[in-house]
């Protein structure tokens, strides 16, 4: 399918043949199904043997969609040894790219080594393409580390030699990763592809991922105030206009958005969407009859943190993914409880809108979800609340200089029947002001609450969990 796509598309792909790391499987995973060491893939002839295995199913499969074969198919840029495979040998890397190329003569070979690049390898006919991944801690040893300027040296080394492709590339200060940009373009570089974009999820908002603590997440398009803390939309505007500079092509404007879909409508505290690529927010509208619609939001983000909530999901495979991040796309909380509503939501891409969404309706309920209540002011130090449903977690946060603040829960079936609720104080972050309490163990009628302060704390915020869905402290 996804081949099909991309000679739909007129996009090229680079396909690695394996993995150094364990995320998706990789070479100590692969060795082990023979009962063998990572320690062992390059040398061990066994494993040799299987990988090319491997290479010859992958070049001589048919694509069930189209009948093209692999090694034959159009949307294949380039055929990749591996990814980051930085104890590579020269041996070995020349003798798989040999036999890449006797079965496909028709695709590029890139040595997947980002880290050495050899003499042996720069003077073989087997391999096209070499590259380099720019991370911190991936310079030499007294080489520059600022990513222009390992620009220029690795291409003034390598130039005339083989194409060199900045393979991966990222977690940097957006002027550095700027000005590496600009001196691909300056030098005529073969390419630099930027570490990472994530795609929409299918049961809406995006896929995310936290780059370790390196401060980055995935990026997503166009660009995102949810990303505003590593420059997310201005780097994104940057990257393309650097790559249209480089390519000399300029994108081809769709001149009619798709619709967006809605998904999983099962409640109102939970409304949302398959969302549409390069979209920037959306528009949503109720109705009671389907005919005469009210707009209930707009300028709304799929792409926004603000309100996360946990759940466990079932897959398409049939299986339960338990403690799914879940971002809260949407809310209705004005409608009556107990109605049967419509509910429809459209794209803007630009200055573009789709058309919407087929509605889907629901009736009116909120005891499954997340709430979220900023800055609760609270009468007398107490504060108190009736929830539509029983509690199954709670997390209180609030800035408190020096943690001057501390908080006791209760919560009951009425006013008359409160308990007290353990809170817990997650271990805080060095030097922060802010103040995290957090209960999980509440009595299954429990959906009334009184929250008793002590103590001097700034604009308090209010989170809990009900039916599915749970809710934890921020990290």
């Amino acid at each position: 399918f996804v081949l099909a796509q991309c000679n739909r598309l007129g996009v090229r792909i680079i396909v690695p043949f394996i993995d150094n790391w364990q995320w998706w499987g990789g070479i100590e995973e692969f060795a082990a199904l023979r009962g063998k060491s990572k320690s062992e893939f390059y040398t061990d002839q066994e494993l040799k043997a299987d990988y090319k295995h491997l290479v010859s199913y992958v070049l001589n499969r048919k694509n069930s969609i189209t009948g093209v074969l692999y090694r034959d198919d159009p949307a294949v840029l380039a055929w990749e040894t591996g990814n980051e495979l930085r104890k590579a040998p020269a041996e070995w890397t020349l003798e798989v790219a040999q036999h890449i190329k006797s079965i496909d003569a028709n695709h590029l070979v890139i040595d997947g080594n980002d880290e050495t690049i050899y003499p042996e390898v720069l003077n073989s006919p087997f391999v096209d393409i070499v590259v380099k991944h720019y991370y911190r801690g991936t310079e030499e040893r007294g080489g520059p580390t600022h990513y222009a300027e390992r620009y220029v040296a690795d291409h003034k080394r390598y130039a005339g030699k083989k194409p060199l492709l900045i393979g991966e590339f990222g977690f940097a200060p957006l002027e550095e990763m700027q000005m590496f940009c600009q001196k691909v373009n300056e030098l005529k570089g073969t390419g630099a592809l930027v570490w990472s974009l994530r795609q929409h999820e299918a049961y809406g908002g995006f896929r995310w991922h936290k780059e370790g603590n390196s401060g980055f997440s995935a990026y997503h398009l166009p660009g995102f105030a949810s990303g505003a803390a590593y420059d997310e939309a201005q780097w994104l505007s940057s990257y393309s206009a650097n790559a249209r500079k480089l390519s000399g092509l300029e994108p081809q404007i769709v001149s009619e958005v798709r619709a967006p879909e809605l998904v999983n409508l099962t409640n109102v505290l939970d409304i949302r969407w398959r969302g549409v690529a390069m979209a920037s927010s959306y528009e949503i509208e109720s109705s009671l009859d389907g005919k005469t619609w009210e707009q209930i939001g707009s300028a709304v983000s799929d792409a926004a943190i603000d309100r996360i909530a946990f759940r466990d999901i079932q897959s398409a495979r049939g299986t339960v993914e338990p403690d799914k991040y879940w971002p809260v796309l949407f809310q209705d909380l004005s409608s009556e409880l107990g109605a049967q509503r419509f509910y429809r939501v459209r794209a803007r891409v630009g200055d573009k809108v789709s058309p919407w969404s087929d509605p889907k309706t629901v009736v009116v309920a909120r005891n499954s979800g997340a709430r979220f209540f900023n800055n609760i002011e609270s009468v007398g130090a107490r504060y108190q609340h009736v929830a539509e449903a029983p509690l199954n977690s709670l997390v209180l946060e609030c800035k408190s200089p020096n943690e001057k603040f501390s908080a006791k829960l209760f919560s009951g079936k009425s006013a008359t029947s409160l308990v007290e609720v353990a809170l817990e104080k997650p271990k805080a972050e060095k030097d922060s002001d802010t103040v995290m309490l957090v209960a999980s163990s509440f009595a299954p009628d429990a959906n009334f609450i009184e929250i008793r302060f002590t103590g001097e704390a700034e604009k308090i915020d209010l989170r809990y969990g009900l039916g599915s869905y749970r809710v934890v402290p921020r990290k």
